[in-house]
Formats: C-alpha cells, sequence, structure tokens
C-alpha cells in the first residue's frame, strides 16, 4: 500500500501531496470551509492559512491610487496566508475570494511548526513557491505586454484550471479590476470571443464553450506556465 495518503478527486494538491503519517498529524487541525465569493481571507488579526478545494483566491496587490491589481491565482494547487508569503509579511496584498467553495483551513502557526519538522511539507511547498512565482512573473509580463483579449483569454484559462466546470462566475467589472483595464475593453474582448463561439456570457458568468480556442488567443503566457499547475 502507498505511504501517501488517497484523497478524493476533488482536494488540495498540496495536501494529497502528504504521506500518511504526516497527515495523520495534520489532519485534525484541519477545518473544511465554505469561502464565500468577495470573502477577505486576510482581515486583520487573522492568522490561518487556507488551501482551497474546490474554491480560488485571487491575490490582490493594494496600490496607493486604489486599484487592485490580481497579482497571481490560487485554487486547488496551492494555499494562500502567512505562509503561502513564506513568513514575510505583506500589508498591502489581500487574498479576495473570487469562486465561491471549500478550503481547508489550519492555524499558521502550527503550520510553520510543521514545515520544520516534514522535509516532505517543506519540499512541497518549495514546489508550489516555485509555480506561484512563475505564475507571477508571467502576470506581469501578460500586463505589459499583451492585448486585453490576449490578457482576458490567460485569466479564464487560470480559472478553468482550477475549477469543475466550464462556468466561471465572474463579471466584466471584476475582471477589469483584477486585470487592471478598463472595463470596456474586458466588454469588447468579451463580446469578441463570444462572436467567435469560445465563450458565452450570462448574469456574472463565463461559461467557456472552446478552451483550445482560447489557449491559442492567450499566448506563450499561459502556455507557459500550464504545466506548473
Amino acid at each position: 500500500m502507498s505511504d501517501t495518503i488517497f484523497h478524493p478527486a476533488r482536494t488540495n494538491l498540496v495536501l494529497a501531496g502528504l504521506p500518511r503519517l504526516e497527515w495523520d498529524r495534520l489532519q485534525p487541525h484541519l477545518a473544511l470551509v465554505e469561502l464565500e465569493h468577495g470573502t477577505i481571507l486576510n482581515e486583520t488579526g487573522t492568522s490561518y492559512i487556507y488551501f482551497p478545494t474546490t474554491a480560488s483566491v485571487s491575490w490582490l496587490y493594494l496600490m496607493e491610487d486604489g486599484d487592485t491589481p490580481e497579482i497571481a491565482v490560487v485554487g486547488r494547487e496551492g494555499l494562500v496566508g502567512k505562509s503561502a508569503n513564506f513568513g514575510v509579511y505583506a500589508p498591502t496584498t489581500q487574498y479576495l475570494v473570487q469562486t465561491p467553495g471549500l478550503a481547508y483551513r489550519l492555524d499558521a502557526a502550527l503550520l510553520d511548526r510543521e514545515m520544520e519538522n516534514s522535509n516532505t511539507l517543506y519540499r512541497l511547498m518549495m514546489n508550489y513557491a516555485q509555480a506561484l512565482f512563475q505564475q507571477m512573473a508571467l502576470t506581469i509580463v501578460s500586463s505589459r505586454s499583451q492585448p486585453v483579449e490576449e490578457q482576458l483569454c490567460r485569466r479564464l484559462l487560470l480559472s478553468l484550471d482550477r475549477a469543475d466546470c466550464n462556468t466561471i462566475p465572474m463579471t466584466h467589472e471584476s475582471l477589469a479590476n483584477v486585470l487592471n483595464v478598463r472595463r470596456e475593453g474586458i466588454s469588447k474582448a468579451a463580446g469578441h470571443l463570444q462572436q467567435e463561439g469560445l465563450i458565452t456570457y450570462r448574469r456574472g458568468q463565463i461559461t467557456v464553450i472552446d478552451r483550445e480556442g482560447l489557449e491559442e488567443r492567450a499566448g506563450e503566457c499561459y502556455a507557459s506556465q500550464y504545466g506548473a499547475l
């Protein structure tokens, strides 16, 4: 029998990689919680780590002018919270639940202690950090070099990779906020993608019809990171 604990498919990949003994040690301290759309997970005074399973979370940067561009999106492949910053306190960042769903919640101090005692957990965290930093770097490149339509295709694919269906609960306004572009630009790009038969849009939900078509239009800023998920 494998030493790695079996998890259902709809779970968190960091936790799923833990050996059985380490999972058994951590599991009693994990609380499965429901995350609602729009919830801010790092409010002042909280010290929890969240391991999304079916939810996805936008990692936002809070700018002085009030803009909140997204620097990463996190789903079942990772975690958000203090330890996800690897001990760095970042008051200018915010974790906003974008796609409602489930996540495991854990006290941040407990995770820090467990990382000191578990080579496997440390390795899993480092692997995740590498993928996360790659996503952040490509997000910067995308925002500086890609037209709005390519940025939109990439962002929809990032959500799709972390979802259990092909429907993404995001409005044109929320997409404009995370991409830090004008709402009119998102509406124009989304309208064109809908005319091309790649997506449909209705009541704050975007349904992807042709994933391959989106991938062709998303450019190398998406293709370069797909294998890291």
